[in-house]
C-alpha cells in the first residue's frame, strides 16, 4: 500500500487505472466500460493473484526522500539528505 493515494495511479496487470480510495489495506479504481472491455480486466475473479505497480512520481519521490549522497574517492562531498521539512519550506 506504500504508495497507492487517492487521484493517483497504479497499474495492475499493466493497465494503469485511477486510484478513488486508498485506505491501509485496500483501495479501489475507476474503471471506464471502453478499458473493461479491451483489457482483460472484466476476466478476473476475486482473490486471482495480480501484478501491481505504483506510480513512478511516488517512487521518485521515496527515493528522494532516502537518498544518502557519500563523499566517494575523496571528493570532499558531504552526505545530504533530502527531508520532509525540506520540501515543505520548498513549497511542496
Amino acid at each position: 500500500m506504500r504508495g497507492i493515494v487517492e487521484k493517483g495511479s497504479v497499474a495492475i496487470d499493466g493497465i494503469s487505472l485511477t486510484v478513488t480510495m486508498a485506505q491501509k489495506e485496500r483501495f479501489e479504481v475507476s474503471v471506464i466500460p471502453h478499458t473493461l472491455s479491451e483489457t482483460t480486466l472484466a476476466r478476473k475473479k476475486q482473490g486471482e493473484k495480480v501484478n501491481l505497480e505504483n506510480d513512478i512520481i511516488g517512487k521518485y519521490v521515496e527515493r528522494l526522500l532516502t537518498f544518502d549522497r557519500q563523499d566517494t574517492g575523496g571528493t570532499g562531498v558531504p552526505a545530504t539528505k533530502i527531508t520532509e521539512e525540506f520540501l515543505l519550506r520548498a513549497g511542496f
